[in-house]
């Protein structure tokens, strides 16, 4: 399973740029959307995912490799 928190930040990322008024339509635009909302992410929010990890690690083991719910 893919337990990477950086999923999750991903996810938060793409989140802030589909509330932008005019979503970007170049790939210039799209990288300026990117960095602009990984400004606004505050780093609590990326540590709180990283902070999960060992939560992971146990659900993975749990489950003996199979599905879990991150």
């Amino acid at each position: 399973p893919d337990i990477n928190p950086i999923e999750q930040v991903w996810h938060e990322l793409k989140t802030i740029i589909r509330q932008l008024p005019h979503p970007p339509s170049t790939v210039q635009e799209l990288q300026t959307a990117v960095l602009a909302a990984w400004e606004q992410l505050p780093l609590k929010q990326i540590q709180k995912h990283m902070w999960t990890m060992p939560e992971r690690a146990k659900a993975v083991k749990a489950t003996k490799g199979g599905h879990t719910r991150y």
